[in-house]
């Protein structure tokens, strides 16, 4: 097997190293940058202008006797022809003119090939200028790097050609063609890249690359240090064709046409060196032998080890969009395991439901709707969703680093119900606001957000507040919005209207002139070309705080956590409006939770937490009213535990069957002196005798030692319960 590199760019410039090089910008937009300023050919390495391809430019040089025909070095990276000639040479003098009239000997030639000359002048400054139009760039090289123009010239057709030098040109742009079709063929010949990216390279194709065929291969060199795939198929290789337009769910991703642009994934666990993209054929030679060439390359230099994403964050802008031209944006952060920003690092989403993902980086498979892009130096990215005419639920599911996040955006249609409940049942006159909390469906339940109910009418004094602020306004997790604007910047939510669950509320007042009793408030919300949607709710207006019940028990466990409940009544007995309830150990131990509380439709809660003895005074009240009471609670004395009773233990007894003289007993068990014990009771002569093996073994108290040893002998370790024995002179 054959294997061919293609020679890189810096060798052609070593080859034309005694070349001129008109330095230029190439640049990969079709924009023509038109009236650009003269480069200074003494500074032709840091040139200020960009030339496009397709660009004519102007190649002024010193014309002397070393030539008038001119060509582009065949070793040039940059291709074009003469405009004069059509051709890549031309043959050109100096436009004469305006020749001196000191010598009429010399004839005036009218030269519209020199572009450079004035008519009106009568002097020559021995300068030739002629028209160049870029066609090609065979140089790899970064987009926007400096590319050298390289010409030669002759003395005649039949002469040598000779190397233009550096100090004769000048370049500048004319700005006055630029060809639509023409693409930028000088690509990123080296790209940067760390582990866990994912980096697009781009080949040329068509006109400019060379390869108009479809099907043309690509892989992952071998000899690569890096490790990486192809983001499309997780494969070191693959047949990508050009695609122009949508490039959907296509290994391409170039939309433009003439390019094919592949994305790399670079892996995790890459160690830093070059990896190599290459170009290449298959072809079998005379010999049958498999012949790869590798026609193009592009070298990806992976720096720097992976910083582990620990932490994915991922938030939609606006959790609910309209179905219908609806739009929101995913926002997604990576941070590594250092705390720092995660940059260039791959992030994958993945939709189900409705809606589609509207950035360009992003497509569909089977029906899959699917986006692939890399975060940005913050670590960030931000991938934009829209609405598709249909109401639902769209789940999309983001993948970065082995970690995942899951993000829910609701599409709705147009508003069809609207719902108005109280947030209390009650207000109090002259007291705190209270709230309508609206609730704003389409037709599908789906909620509405963004709504802007308002309040259409109420009967009574109950007047709404002429501010708009949110239930909550701290940012807590059930914070409700306004349902309109906020102009004293008192709401903590941006945006204006319903929140994701399609729900705002209005604030309300009633004045210490309300007249006590049921009110209805009326609220509506405008639709364009239809009716408004209306909806009521009633609240209870109520006179000031005038008394109040406390529930606790009178008698607690030690150490234990009691519930007391405080219901404030106004005059009427109605449950008074929102008050602070405070509550204050007048004496005893434990502790209460909170020293004061706002009531909730008349009714504060506090804790308890008992000592493990005694007893607790608490006084609750309401400030500046005659509502408060006074509670007093034992903490019950632990009952002490008995002791189990000791168990009775049994002196070891004989149970004798009565046969005459001799008597048949059980023993209850024991040593042998407890036997003789239980013998003690019998009359005098009393003995025991047990049957062990054939043999008769004798116990007799108070007799000689050897009398009763084999008896002492075979019960050493005592008598077993139940132990027949025969007991000679006791009971019978």
């Amino acid at each position: 097997m054959q294997y061919v590199r293609k020679v890189g760019a810096s060798a052609l410039v070593v080859a034309a190293a005694f070349a001129v090089a008109f330095a230029v910008l190439i640049s990969s937009s079709d924009k023509v940058e038109a009236g650009l300023s003269t480069l200074d050919p003494a500074d032709a390495a840091t040139p200020e202008d960009t030339i496009h391809l397709g660009d004519t430019i102007k190649l002024e040089l010193v014309f002397g006797t070393d030539g008038k025909f001119f060509r582009v070095d065949p070793d040039s990276p940059v291709e074009g022809i003469f405009k004069h000639s059509g051709r890549s040479d031309v043959e050109c003098e100096p436009d004469l003119r305006a020749q001196p009239n000191a010598d009429p000997a010399v004839t005036k030639r009218d030269n519209p090939c020199d572009v450079g000359a004035d008519p009106t002048d009568d002097t020559t400054d021995g300068m030739l200028t002629l028209e160049f139009t870029v066609t090609k760039v065979t140089y790899h090289s970064t987009d926007g790097a400096d590319i050298d123009v390289m010409l030669q010239r002759r003395e005649s057709s039949a002469a040598e050609w000779t190397d233009v030098t550096t100090t004769d040109v000048t370049v500048y742009a004319s700005g006055t063609v630029a060809t639509t079709d023409a693409r930028y063929y000088a690509h990123a010949h080296a790209v940067s890249a760390s582990p866990g990216s994912t980096v697009t390279v781009t080949f040329e194709t068509g006109a400019n690359g060379g390869h108009t065929r479809a099907g043309t291969r690509y892989r992952i060199s071998t000899d690569s240090v890096g490790k990486a795939t192809f983001d499309s198929n997780s494969a070191t290789s693959i047949v990508c064709d050009d695609v122009t337009g949508d490039t959907t769910g296509k290994c391409d991703t170039d939309k433009a046409g003439d390019r094919i642009g592949l994305r790399i994934a670079i892996a995790e666990d890459s160690p830093r060196g070059e990896i190599f993209v290459q170009r290449f054929s298959r072809t079998i030679n005379s010999d049958g032998e498999v012949e790869i060439v590798v026609d193009d390359e592009i070298a990806i230099t992976v720096a720097g080890a992976a910083t582990q994403a620990a932490t994915l964050k991922a938030s939609a802008a606006n959790a609910s969009i309209a179905a219908t031209g609806g739009s929101t944006t995913i926002n997604v952060e990576l941070i590594g395991s250092d705390g720092s920003a995660s940059a260039g690092r791959g992030v994958t989403l993945i939709a189900s439901g409705v809606g589609t993902f509207s950035d360009d980086d992003c497509g569909a498979t089977d029906g899959t709707q699917f986006c692939k892009v890399n975060t940005d130096a913050q670590g960030k990215a931000a991938i934009g969703y829209t609405g598709a005419r249909s109401s639902g639920t769209a789940t999309i599911t983001v993948t970065a680093g082995g970690l995942s996040k899951q993000v829910t955006i609701t599409l709705h249609g147009g508003a069809d119900s609207i719902a108005a409940e109280m947030y209390e049942g009650t207000i109090q006159k002259g007291g705190e606001a209270n709230y309508v909390v609206v609730t704003v469906l389409d037709k599908t339940g789906q909620p509405i957000e963004g709504a802007s109910p308002t309040v259409k009418s109420t009967t009574g004094p109950v007047v709404e507040n002429d501010r708009d602020v949110d239930l909550n306004p701290a940012g807590t997790a059930n914070d409700i919005p306004a349902c309109g604007d906020d102009p004293d910047g008192i709401s903590s939510t941006t945006g204006l209207g319903a929140n994701k669950n399609g729900q705002c509320v209005i604030e309300l007042m009633a004045p210490k002139t309300s007249e006590t009793g049921e009110h209805t408030i009326t609220v509506q919300l405008a639709r364009t070309g239809k009716t408004p949607l209306t909806a009521e709710a009633t609240v209870e207006v109520v006179d000031k705080p005038a008394s109040l019940v406390v529930t606790a028990p009178e008698s607690v466990e030690p150490l234990s956590e009691t519930a007391i409940t405080v219901t404030v009544y106004d005059e009427n007995g109605n449950l008074a409006g929102k008050n602070t309830v405070s509550a204050r150990k007048i004496d005893g131990d434990g502790a209460i939770d909170k020293a004061d509380v706002v009531t909730k439709n008349g009714v504060a809660t506090f804790k308890y937490f008992a000592p493990s003895s005694g007893s607790v005074i608490v006084r609750f009240e309401v400030a500046n009213t005659a509502a408060n009471e006074r509670i007093a609670i034992t903490i019950a004395a632990a009952e002490a535990d008995e002791p189990e009773p000791e168990p009775v233990v049994e002196a070891p007894s004989l149970t004798p069957a009565p046969a005459g003289a001799l008597t048949l007993s059980n023993f209850s068990g024991g040593t042998v002196d407890e036997l003789a014990a239980a013998l003690a009771s019998c009359e005098s002569g009393a003995g025991a005798y047990a049957a062990v093996g054939g043999s008769w073994l004798t116990y007799l108290p108070g007799a000689p030692a050897p009398v009763n040893a084999a008896f002492a002998a075979h019960f050493a370790d005592g008598i077993p319960a139940g132990q027949g024995l025969v007991i000679l002179n006791c009971g019978g």
